[in-house]
């Protein structure tokens, strides 16, 4: 079986069982352990009657139910002697150590999808389970069990293209791609393994449509850089009469305004877990709304984005996933499955880098690619911005608070330098803790330094178009980009920006409104700050020429791009051909 080992002495039966955490895993995992207890083909060995209760640390849930069983704290539930194990919902350094500070061996607890994972692979294991599974025919499980056998016994490109070809002929995709889910679960390389000698068996419906129709896949329409350049480039598809369909996780009161005539689906709503009602959700989706492209943006994010990909291939309809990361730091952040993601990144029919090093960088691993530039909002700015002298200067940097990509802390070395010069040049830093960890560095590396009055930290939001105004220099100290948000919209506001050097940033262009110094080098980018600062008339230069570098690319027709990208995924010969709609 290609599902991956997993080393636990503990099988999923006859134990007492107590699952740490109340919240949304929780709620996902009681779904998953009960779409096996109800089975009849285990429903004698997973039994929700073994679990005992749930634990929380918060002392405000304890005492009360959830999901029908008492919650407890961590230190009644380890007291526990007997043959007990404990399901963790989160998977984190705080758990573990608790655990082990109280002598809970490793294996007597087990990260919950791992668990989920080790019933099925127990299932499996079991020489009468396939005779079982006839049995009960109409039960879902042993239908997913028929195709996970046959999946598994099938060790050749003939015998896979069969499987493949009578499963789409039936129609039968969105079951046989759950099925397919549930039997590799989160070992994706084993997955794309199996189908990537049979990709060419994925036939797009033939002939290049009289009108586009993308579906637009993302996790949320609010908050982040991603979810404003799809809410760009759903408003530049209006404009050329493509209409577009949004499809996320969540709705919420905070998403951005979707263009007339776009649509909306909430792929995460109502399916609680359940895979195959997941994936038959969007398969009605994608049929309902004549989706005829998919245009994936949450390719390195989630698991299921996988297997979505896959169903849509099932479908026919070709696949085109989005890189809002540089490739690097993609690979760096999400070590978990970043030995899977070349496999995805060859099984779509088309990448699409935004900047020249990630072109690069997938055409390197084998896959077919296609530079896009994000579309630049002009943010209602119609002329460049009038610098004044000023008794003061505030530089703004922006981003997510974190060391690796973004750098952050050399913010705290660079203003050293400057407060050293300058007693009227102060730092505000907006950003979203994503690793508490570098926060706290960064408020402590702050007051070390005894930069309290000069460095603030402000908390993310979304539209920095006050922080922009109020600005007077841009800071960008990050290690790898892929388009840069921020480079962006600073060059709008007219600032003059000081970074560190990335080359193959399509926005540097010829470096007009921009003082590059190499990677690391606090001082010289310190210096940079202090010659704008003293220096109004190199300030007034290096604002406009920010502004003036920008036009090309807010006047961009980034709409044709994608058209000419979705020419390549339906002919990738026919490159030339016009759509009319």
């Amino acid at each position: 079986m290609p599902r991956k080992e997993l080393n636990r002495e503990m099988k999923p039966v006859k134990n007492r069982i107590y699952i740490w955490g109340c919240g949304r895993n929780a709620r996902l995992f009681i779904e998953r352990f009960m779409f096996y207890a109800q089975s009849p083909l285990c429903s004698e060995t997973v039994r929700y009657d073994d679990v005992i209760a749930f634990i929380d640390a918060d002392s405000s849930k304890q005492g009360k139910e959830f999901r029908g069983k008492n919650v407890i704290s961590p230190e009644e539930a380890m007291a526990d002697d007997s043959s007990m194990i404990i399901i963790t919902v989160a998977d984190n350094d705080g758990i573990r150590l608790t655990l082990r500070k109280n002598n809970i061996p490793d294996s007597r607890w087990i990260y919950w999808k791992d668990y989920i994972e080790l019933i099925g692979k127990e299932l499996l294991n079991n020489p009468d389970v396939l005779s079982k599974a006839e049995l009960h025919s109409d039960d879902k499980l042993a239908t997913f069990i028929r195709y996970a056998i046959e999946i598994s016994d099938a060790d050749s490109k003939e015998q896979k293209a069969k499987i493949i070809k009578r499963v789409i002929d039936a129609d039968e995709t969105d079951v046989w791609t759950a099925a397919f889910a549930w039997f590799f679960g989160c070992d994706i390389t084993g997955a794309f393994k199996w189908l990537e000698e049979i990709n060419g068996c994925f036939k797009t419906n033939s002939g290049t449509p009289e009108c586009f129709r993308p579906g637009m896949v993302l996790d949320k329409y609010y908050g982040g850089g991603i979810e404003k350049v799809v809410a760009l480039l759903n408003n530049k598809f209006v404009d050329k009469n493509i209409y577009p369909i949004l499809i996320t996780e969540e709705v919420s009161d905070r998403d951005y305004s979707l263009p007339k005539d776009a649509e909306r689906y909430v792929l995460g709503e109502s399916h609680d877990g359940d895979e195959e009602k997941r994936l038959r959700q969007l398969a009605e989706c994608i049929k309902k709304n004549s989706i005829n492209v998919m245009c994936f943006h949450v390719g390195y994010a989630r698991v299921e984005c996988f297997y979505e990909v896959l169903l849509s291939k099932m479908m026919g309809i070709p696949t085109i996933m989005v890189m809002h990361s540089a490739v690097d730091a993609i690979f760096d952040k999400h070590s978990d499955i970043a030995s899977s993601l070349p496999y995805l990144y060859r099984f779509v029919d088309e990448m699409v880098a935004l900047s020249s090093k990630d072109l690069a960088d997938l055409e390197k691993l084998g896959c077919s690619c296609s530079y896009v530039a994000n579309p630049v909002d002009d943010m209602g700015k119609s002329s460049a911005k009038n610098i004044l002298k000023k008794p003061e200067y505030t530089v703004m940097w922006a981003g997510r608070i974190v060391q690796l990509a973004k750098q952050v802390l050399d913010t705290v070395d660079i203003m050293s330098y400057v407060c050293e010069a300058c007693d009227n040049v102060n730092l505000k830093i907006i950003g979203g803790r994503d690793n508490a960890k570098v926060y706290e560095d960064l408020v402590d590396k702050i007051n070390n330094s005894g930069l309290s009055n000069r460095i603030e930290i402000c908390n993310y939001t979304p539209d920095l178009s006050e922080f922009y105004s109020n600005a007077d220099i841009m800071l960008i100290t990050s290690s790898t980009e892929s388009f840069c948000n921020v480079l962006a919209e600073a060059k709008v506001a007219s600032l003059p920006v000081v970074m560190y050097e990335l080359p193959w940033l399509g926005l540097i262009g010829d470096g007009s409104g921009i003082i590059q110094v190499k990677q690391r080098d606090c001082k010289a980018a310190a210096d940079a700050i202090i010659t704008l600062a003293t220096d109004s008339e190199m300030m007034k230069k290096y604002s406009r020429d920010s502004w003036d570098s920008i036009q090309e690319f807010i006047d961009h027709d980034n709409a044709s791009d994608w058209i000419n990208v979705f020419m390549k995924v339906f002919h990738k010969d026919d490159a030339d051909e016009t759509i009319h709609c």
